[in-house]
């Protein structure tokens, strides 16, 4: 998967405006420092909106995503896009079941 250039930061933020029609702010769990790692929360409501999201509404909004994004350094491309929002959506299917928060990490260089 040629996703290195991505901002999950960004992405997660889209995903969930194109899934629940809102915007949460990110809970930073360790905020990015002058070396460019960090770590945040994904929202509860882009978790429980991933999780019951089906394979058709997962697609559409990967395609979506990933023609808003074409134009810019993170640009990702659909196969790329679809196969990403399935896997992150199985981890929140798994987490919801578990009642556990999902996080995500990543080193902006």
């Amino acid at each position: 998967m040629s996703s290195d250039g991505i901002y999950p930061d960004d992405a997660v933020l889209m995903w969930e405006a194109q899934l629940t029609g809102a915007e949460s702010a990110l809970r930073e769990v360790v905020p990015m420092a002058d070396d460019g790692f960090t770590v945040f929360a994904v929202p509860e409501p882009l978790c429980t909106a991933l999780a019951a999201a089906g394979r058709d509404r997962l697609r559409a909004t990967a395609g979506a995503w990933a023609e808003a994004v074409s134009e810019s350094v993170d640009k990702i491309s659909p196969d790329d896009a679809v196969d990403l929002l399935e896997r992150v959506s199985a981890l929140a299917g798994s987490r919801v079941e578990k009642r556990l928060d999902l996080y995500c990490w990543y080193f902006a260089p």
